[in-house]
């Protein structure tokens, strides 16, 4: 792919003839262009570790989006996903252009759906009822000629922290690795940098798939290199891999929140394992020296009175930090202030969103005014806990129903499976 030509993704959902048929005469009208690619999977995305980080992929290596919306787009959990983080990066990089079409449906029926808190509605779109299909199509590419190639995308800028820790391998053992990727990722990558290639391939297909490339890299170790050394080059590998199931527009709030510098002060997400929080701070790190810190710890359940769950849970919080931070718990307060007098470095504590208060909230603000508190709410039907918006900022778009617990799955199987 010419360096001079904009990647253009199509959002799109395949159940409907009319829109199939402007999706496949738009790829057409795009593919001979000189300054646009088409961009454009085919495959049938089945729920698991993938979906994610391959619609990461999508919506992360193009320079230019068009999003199909039909009325059984309006209903998929997919175009949902992309629409959400292709107007996220929209609203943060203006050279990004993305072009809604109403295919046989109307402003009225995407605001009134469950894209409105996407804003998609804000953005020009073309408007395709009761059109001719060239007609819509050729109103399509004349937007699209707007549209530039915007250099880095967000693809490459998560894979470079991952494409550091191939630093010690020869060139030719990561081409070793990546032919056990069986998906041409080609026109979304980079094209002369085999390690940001690697990192972003393995990033981009699911852990399942990246499992043997993993493998395949650890067997490649240099010998000098100590066992506890090779474990701990392993786990950051998988945890970087997975953290990729993580999407861009979520964890944008984190690193502001996290560092003081926005309100409010606590996290949410309809997720139930500290796991699934821990992806989300260290996919919100990147370009930090050292990976942020998630300390997992229980709630409290059971207390009839508001003042004794606040100090049994300020104790119990005060005693992980202590373990984390390997002090006494009495001095917790003290070492936290002096870790984050001259580099301030997020420490967030995960808690059971279940049961939890503004005055809760505020009684632990008091007692680790140092410290994020990342609240996990569980199941996606279960609503979140009673909490003002001053207090706690729900993470959007949120998780898919059953998506975490398949996370959860995958994760745990990578790991054993790229085990030496």
């Amino acid at each position: 792919m010419p360096e001079s030509q904009a990647r253009v993704f199509i959002s799109h959902s395949a159940k409907e003839d009319r829109a199939r048929e402007v999706q496949e005469a738009l790829y057409e009208a795009l593919k001979d262009s000189e300054a646009l690619v088409p961009l454009l999977d085919k495959s049938d995305l089945e729920p698991g570790d993938m979906w994610r980080a391959r619609i990461n992929l999508w919506v992360g290596g193009c320079d230019a989006a068009v999003i199909l919306l039909s009325g059984k787009a309006l209903e998929s959990d997919w175009v949902f996903y992309e629409a959400a983080l292709l107007t996220y990066r929209r609203g943060r990089d203006p050279g990004f252009l993305v072009v809604p079409v109403y295919v046989d449906v109307d402003a009225a029926t995407v605001e009134a759906s469950r894209l409105h808190p996407t804003e998609i509605t804000a953005i020009q779109a073309v408007h395709g009822a009761g059109r001719p299909v060239a007609d819509i199509v050729e109103d399509v590419v004349t937007e699209l000629g707007k549209a530039v190639c915007c250099g880095a995308s967000p693809v490459e800028r998560r894979a470079r922290r991952l494409a550091g820790l191939f630093d010690v391998f020869k060139e030719k053992h990561l081409r070793e690795a990546a032919r056990f990727i069986d998906y041409d990722l080609k026109p979304w990558l980079p094209a002369d940098d085999a390690q940001l290639i690697l990192a972003a391939q393995l990033q981009s297909v699911g852990m399942r798939a990246a499992a043997r490339a993993v493998l395949s890299l650890a067997a490649s170790l240099p010998a000098n290199m100590s066992e506890q050394e090779k474990a701990d080059w392993l786990q950051k590998v998988v945890d970087l891999v997975a953290s990729s199931w993580v999407d861009e527009r979520a964890i944008e709030r984190i690193p502001p929140i996290a560092k003081g510098q926005a309100n409010p002060f606590a996290l949410g997400l309809n997720a139930a394992a500290p796991l699934t929080a821990r992806m989300y701070v260290l996919g919100s790190d990147a370009g930090e020296p050292e990976p942020w810190k998630l300390v997992p710890c229980d709630g409290i359940v059971g207390q009839d009175k508001v003042e004794k769950t606040i100090e049994e849970l300020t104790a119990k919080v005060g005693r992980v930090l202590a373990a984390e931070l390997k002090c006494k718990p009495e001095a917790v307060a003290g070492v936290l202030k002096k870790r984050n007098a001259w580099n301030p470095r997020p420490l967030f504590v995960s808690l059971p969103g279940a049961g939890m208060s503004d005055e809760i909230l505020e009684a632990l603000r008091q007692a680790f005014p140092r410290v994020t508190f990342f609240l996990l709410m569980g199941d996606a039907a279960a609503g979140g806990p009673p909490l003002t918006e001053s207090m706690l900022e729900v993470l959007f778009p949120q998780l898919v129903r059953g998506d975490e617990d398949l996370f959860l799955e995958s994760y745990d199987t990578f790991q054993w499976s790229v085990r030496p």
